[in-house]
């Protein structure tokens, strides 16, 4: 049994050489933008365009080892009613603490980074939902998780795309900026998804 521990913690130390460990320790920036779509907690009569423009977001991320990181990210969507429904404008942002955690490398199908990578990720944060109609901010809890495809341009570039998607609780308004009558205040509603391209930075010598 000890002989067998040894051989596990040797073939550990091989795939987690100093070369691997140089290229995983790194920071990345990460923007994207795209559409969203809220499709609950919405007054009835009041509907999005399918989907929505637009969402931005910008994040950070630090891989801490292989196939593995943490990233915080700050995100903001526009909400505005579909022609020939009722007017509304409302406006939501988001702070989410993730994990990242890369498939390909976690299910062994590449050791070294790939061309190409999915990765899926998720976590959890604040909200703030603020609207044409009333004058607080609705401060919410959000989880939030979603895959992403990455596509490498060169060593410090990859492209990106995400989809994303958000539930929400303690939500006192619907996204069109009504009273949530509902409730469903102390339960996760309020779904959201968000559908996104965009850039990725890696501070990489």
């Amino acid at each position: 049994m000890k002989k067998i521990f040894i051989l596990f913690v040797l073939l550990v130390a091989s795939k987690l050489n100093a070369q691997d460990i140089r290229y995983y320790k790194e920071w990345s920036i990460e923007f994207n933008v795209g559409v969203t779509k809220p499709f609950r907690t919405m007054t009835p009569g009041y509907q999005t365009s399918d989907p929505t423009l637009y969402h931005i977001d910008l994040g950070t991320r630090y891989t801490i080892a292989p196939g593995f990181g943490l990233k915080a990210d700050v995100g903001y969507d526009s909400f505005k009613n579909k022609p020939d429904t009722p007017e509304f404008s409302s406006k939501y942002i988001r702070f989410d603490i993730q994990g990242v955690v890369d498939l390909g490398y976690a299910f062994i199908i590449y050791d070294e980074p790939d061309p190409i990578g999915i990765y899926f990720h998720s976590g959890f944060g604040v909200s703030q939902l603020t609207s044409d109609v009333k004058t607080y901010n609705d401060k919410m809890i959000n989880v939030i998780y979603g895959l992403t495809g990455t596509l490498k341009i060169n060593k410090n570039i990859d492209l990106s795309g995400d989809i994303s998607g958000l539930m929400h609780i303690k939500q006192g308004l619907t996204f069109d900026g009504r009273p949530n009558k509902s409730g469903t205040y102390g339960h996760f509603t309020g779904n959201m998804l968000t559908s996104t391209i965009g850039i990725i930075y890696t501070l990489r010598k």
